[in-house]
């Protein structure tokens, strides 16, 4: 819930939905924070040791269910606000998962059994508006869903990982499981797999909708607001829209766009997904156009993508001084990688794989002050190439209360071990740049608690001047 109530803080208002829990939370969940002493952190909702176990999480989520819903129903407002924030039917039909129970599981009993039929069923984004709820609430929900464009069922094909007449491998089904609901079109995805034969499976893709209309705003100051409205699926064809506009009472332009970006998430089945971007604010104007597909073994054998844009940063001033001077740089980036099973022969097969990897950033400026190998090193003239091997594991597990209420999450559990090395070319000067990645994430069953990541960046730099060894830590988080 604190997680859900921070995205919705920091992402603006984006649906309907979205607008009556940050109604419901500022009004009523402080009461119950108070009234059940819930101990509380910035981005972390603690629980005493026993309760994760002691407590079936079906029972738990019933009662705090029950209990918002009793509070709520003491005021006419807050009932209609918690008939539409929370739909009845999958309160009512939590998912029966463990605390953590690794994704892949669940599809194990299926490995090597021949997939003859998928079918694919497509949920809209309120399931059975008729059961709960205020005339005026059914009313709304049944809106929705006729003005909602549900997602064409060609697209949910071209999203998935496996193929009739291929094996069930619980990995590939597990990351798929994943995609989908990372896909922001999506609430909820579950593979329904029935045996229809000893050695064969059919599989039933269920799908439900989220509400893909947003609207979001916020005020700079008392005399401007910035608009935000998107479309993530628009036509149900997975692909997003997305503008923002700047209404200032005391500027020349009364309004200003400020802010677009169009993106395919997933170009025609090939997992390569495509962005054009625009952002001008006080500091700078950006112009951005971007190309990649995201490394999906075993499905995708390959993955890279290309950057390319340019950037204009406006002088700032204080006190009519210049702290910052006005420049103007284009940049290109690219990638490209090849991962390989790592024990192809084995029995299982499982998600370790080995990567091999060159990119290559550029960075050129148009316009700048002046430069030299001393000074304003930011806007130096720079390219830098790398090569790469990784050995890698990257699975999830499948729980539920953990960050958010009525819904299933994905944690992340594997491991990297990355070596980079190679030049980087600055127009001053040569050096060398070699890497070393570690990162490691899983549940520590002893001690109760996630490890989501811990990471290491190890690297030395060569110059004729001199030689610096860096040890950086990051992205240690811990869950309780």
């Amino acid at each position: 819930m604190v997680q859900t109530i921070t995205n919705i803080l920091q992402n603006k208002i984006t649906s309907p939905r979205n607008l009556s829990i940050l109604l419901f939370t500022f009004f009523l969940f402080p009461f119950i924070i108070f009234a059940y002493k819930i101990p509380i952190d910035i981005d972390t909702l603690s629980t005493k040791r026993d309760s994760i176990h002691k407590f079936n999480v079906e029972k738990k989520s019933s009662i705090f269910y029950d209990s918002l819903k009793a509070r709520a129903y003491r005021n006419k407002w807050m009932k209609k606000l918690y008939d539409l924030t929370f739909d009845s039917t999958r309160i009512e039909k939590q998912p029966e998962v463990s605390f953590l129970e690794k994704c892949e599981k669940q599809y194990r009993k299926y490995e090597g059994k021949i997939i003859k039929h998928i079918e694919i069923k497509r949920e809209k984004v309120f399931t059975n508006p008729d059961i709960s709820g205020s005339k005026s609430i059914i009313n709304i929900k049944k809106f929705l869903n006729k003005y909602h464009v549900i997602t064409r069922e060609k697209t949910i094909q071209n999203n998935l990982l496996f193929q009739q007449g291929e094996k069930v491998n619980p990995y590939v089904f597990a990351e798929n499981e994943q995609l989908l609901i990372e896909l922001p079109y999506f609430q909820k995805v579950n593979f329904d797999i029935r045996e229809v034969a000893e050695d064969s499976v059919s599989v039933t893709v269920i799908t439900q909708d989220a509400f893909s209309l947003g609207i979001g705003v916020s005020f700079p100051n008392l005399h401007s607001s910035r608009t935000r409205l998107y479309n993530e699926n628009i036509l149900g064809l997975g692909q997003k829209l997305e503008t923002t506009f700047l209404l200032d009472t005391k500027a020349e332009d009364f309004c200003e766009f400020v802010e677009g970006m169009y993106k395919v998430y997933n170009i025609k089945g090939s997992f390569f997904s495509g962005k054009i971007f625009y952002d001008k604010n006080d500091k700078k104007e950006i112009y951005d156009f971007s190309f990649k597909r995201d490394l999906l073994p075993p499905k995708v054998k390959t993955t890279g993508g290309v950057q390319f844009g340019k950037c204009k940063r406006f002088p700032i001033k204080s006190d009519s001084v210049i702290i910052k001077p006005k420049s103007v740089n284009s940049y290109f980036n690219f990638g490209f990688g090849i991962p390989r099973l790592l024990f192809p022969k084995a029995k299982w097969k499982n998600s370790d794989y080995i990567s091999y990897m060159a990119s290559l950033a550029q960075k050129k400026f148009l316009e700048r002050p002046s430069v030299s190998s001393d000074s304003n090193r930011f806007y130096h003239d720079r390219t830098i190439i790398l090569a790469s091997v990784s050995l890698f594991k990257n699975n999830y597990y499948k729980s539920n209360l953990i960050y958010n209420f009525e819904r299933i999450e994905y944690i992340p559990y594997g491991y990297l071990v990355e070596t980079m090395v190679g030049p980087d070319f600055d127009e001053f000067y040569n050096r060398l740049y070699l890497g070393l990645r570690l990162a490691k994430g899983d549940y520590l069953k002893d001690l109760d608690i996630i490890l989501e990541r811990w990471s290491w960046d190890v690297f030395s730099v060569n110059t004729k001047k001199s030689m610096k060894v860096l040890l950086i830590p990051k992205y240690l988080i811990i869950r309780n």
